[in-house]
């Protein structure tokens, strides 16, 4: 016998139905409910497990990387300060002039290879080429990570030649300091703070004035400081001012060390200047004596260092 499935019928036949009480039908629908509530309820609850599941991992994947970049910051700072890595092994030297003697500032950095370039100060790479190098103006330090240290030097201008010369004394004319020497061999040349400096002719930018250097006692060492600051400042502004003032241009210079003076030759007489007196006074003194006496009088020069008067040769 083949089972035949049966198939229900579209319709309860009429002596099969019962009738559905309200109270019924509320049951249903109320268990309908609580089953859906159920069903939401227990979604709910999953949710909530895998959103814990979650927080917990991120939590968790944090703390590892938290303790992985704890230790790679100590991995890092034990090269910084163990590895050979870190350590000067190249020094890059840009010159701006061509005078500046580049054997000499490898020799004053030589020191520096081999130090942590992370611990390197740069104000200390500065101090020694101060010291160093005297006429130096501007110094730039940069470091190229991981072993290169940069070092860019300007050097100050130079401003005059120098003649170094010793004088004889005069007995006969106690207003003269003495007649020169013959110079002393070699090209130094005068920066703009004051200080000697000695190199080959071709590099010390082509002309130049000349100062004329006189001292009692000995030759100034080169790469100190031979003129001071002060006494270099006034002589540049009395050149200066008897140039735009007087109409006179200024043909060569004279600086005696000891005696803290300078004497400025025009085209026909030489003017004594000193530090005592204010620059302004000598240059009224000179003016007056212009106006009262005149120029053509005068054969050799004019002293303008004594207040109240004015002495001329």
């Amino acid at each position: 016998m083949i089972p035949v499935p049966l198939r229900p019928a579209r319709r309860l036949p009429r002596r099969f139905r019962r009738p559905v009480s309200a109270g019924t039908r509320a049951f249903v629908r109320r268990r309908a409910a609580r089953r859906k509530n159920l069903r939401r309820e227990r979604w709910k609850r999953w949710l909530r497990r895998i959103q814990r599941a979650l927080h917990d991992s991120i939590l968790s994947l944090r703390r590892w990387l938290v303790v992985l970049c704890a230790g790679l910051a100590l991995l890092l700072a034990g090269l910084l300060v163990f590895s050979p890595i870190v350590e000067v092994r190249s020094i890059h030297i840009q010159r701006v002039q061509k005078r500046l003697d580049l054997e000499k500032v490898q020799h004053v950095l030589k020191p520096l290879f081999g130090r942590r370039l992370l611990f390197l100060s740069m104000r200390e790479v500065t101090a020694l080429l101060h010291d160093a190098l005297p006429d130096v103006e501007d110094i730039a330090v940069s470091k190229n990570y991981p072993s290169t240290l940069s070092v860019r030097i300007v050097l100050r201008p130079i401003i005059a030649a120098l003649r170094i010369a010793q004088p004889q004394p005069d007995a006969s004319n106690p207003a003269q300091t003495g007649s020169l020497l013959p110079d002393r061999p070699g090209n130094e040349y005068l920066t703009d703070n004051g200080f000697s400096i000695a190199l080959p002719r071709a590099l010390s930018g082509g002309l130049l004035p000349t100062i004329t250097m006189v001292d009692w006692t000995v030759f100034p060492a080169p790469n100190t400081l031979l003129l001071l600051p002060d006494l270099l400042a006034r002589m540049q502004a009395a050149e200066q001012a008897i140039t735009r003032d007087f109409g006179q241009q200024v043909r060569s210079r004279t600086v005696f060390l000891r005696a803290r003076e300078f004497h400025l030759q025009t085209p026909s007489f030489s003017l004594w200047f000193d530090m005592v007196s204010p620059l302004a006074d000598q240059l009224a003194r000179y003016k007056v004596f212009l106006k009262t006496v005149g120029p053509k009088i005068v054969k050799h020069y004019v002293d303008l260092r004594l207040s109240g008067k004015v002495v001329y040769r």
